[in-house]
């Protein structure tokens, strides 16, 4: 079965995992593992988007096989405003624990690197003091 809707998920607590992708069966959300080893490639080839290669138009600013800070992220691709509130909802009435930093891949940061992003979501978080 090929899905539109599609969430990568980094470094998430194995305890977590399982709820999550059993959720996103339900939601039929594709659940897409990045391994430490894929941190330095883009996410729109992480997400498998055609036309998406390995080059990333930015560099990132942690070179690929650097330490990444141990933080959980979420990464949507393919989801409908409609359909990221569903599952939102779901994945709170799941009673699944919180993960500090999601994204949704757009075509501003579709060629960044997990590092780059996870930067820019903590950079964020630090201005908006959440």
């Amino acid at each position: 079965m090929t899905y539109s809707k599609k969430l990568l998920l980094i470094q998430i607590s194995n305890y977590k995992l399982a709820e999550i992708q059993q959720l996103c069966r339900t939601l039929e959300i594709q659940t897409i593992i990045v391994e430490p080893k894929d941190f330095g490639k883009p996410l729109g080839q992480l997400a498998k988007i055609a036309g998406i290669q390995g080059n990333s138009a930015t560099k990132s600013p942690i070179k690929t096989g650097s330490s990444m800070p141990p933080v959980e992220m979420m990464v949507f691709c393919g989801l409908t405003s409609e359909a990221l509130d569903t599952f939102l909802a779901a994945y709170r009435n799941a009673g699944i624990a919180p993960i500090g930093l999601k994204a949704i891949i757009t075509p501003s940061n579709i060629r960044w690197d997990v590092y780059t992003l996870c930067r820019e979501l903590m950079q964020e978080q630090l201005q908006w003091g959440k």
